[in-house]
């Protein structure tokens, strides 16, 4: 919960500073779709995708096949791509503009031993990724790459440095949030999804 809850914030962030007129949006790998219920409930029209789970808390509001979006979010999705290629191509066709987490991989590559991250027990994670694999990725794409942290944000056209940076201090965030606050859609989809 306390990752939907950080990336909530995040997103919600990025979206005010970078996208104000951002119309609908996708969370790609959306789980149960806590995080789609919390960008909506912060009055960010987003919908649901994700063929491996049950949407539990989105529930009509998922995506449908040729649907297009101004801003996708994928996180902890790009490390269980098997063709990161592929995977990343299927991401950049629903949306132009493409919010991503994955932790890089720091320098020197650690063994398998060292690093969290690489989850052996599970299998789960099969791709891994460092600025300079994002940046032939981004190229490939035709996309322009902002990189902080852990979130990575792939974009058609050039977007502000200076204040994507903030999405790396989760205080300055939430004052952002707290500034440019938009109505919930809790009451207009409690409307909708209360109609035969």
């Amino acid at each position: 919960m306390q990752r939907n809850l950080v990336n909530c914030e995040v997103s919600a962030a990025v979206l005010n500073l970078l996208f104000p007129n951002m119309t609908c949006g996708v969370d790609f790998g959306a789980g149960h779709g806590v995080f789609v219920r919390l960008m909506r409930d912060r009055g960010f029209n987003f919908f649901w995708s994700d063929r491996y789970a049950s949407n539990d808390y989105a529930q009509g509001f998922e995506c449908h096949d040729g649907e297009t979006f101004d801003f996708l979010t994928a996180f902890e999705v790009l490390e269980h791509f098997v063709d990161p290629v592929s995977g990343l191509g299927q991401l950049m066709s629903l949306s132009d503009n493409v919010f991503v987490s994955t932790c890089l991989v720091p320098d020197p590559v650690p063994r398998l031993a060292d690093w969290w991250y690489y989850v052996p027990t599970s299998g789960q994670h099969v791709s891994f990724y460092t600025k300079e694999s994002l940046n032939c990725l981004a190229a490939r794409f035709e996309r322009h790459l902002l990189s902080v942290g852990q979130f990575h944000l792939f974009s058609r056209k050039p977007l502000n440095r200076f204040l994507y940076r903030f999405i790396n201090h989760l205080k300055i965030v939430r004052i952002v949030n707290f500034i440019y606050r938009r109505p919930s859609l809790i009451q207009s989809d409690l409307v909708r999804m209360s109609r035969p």
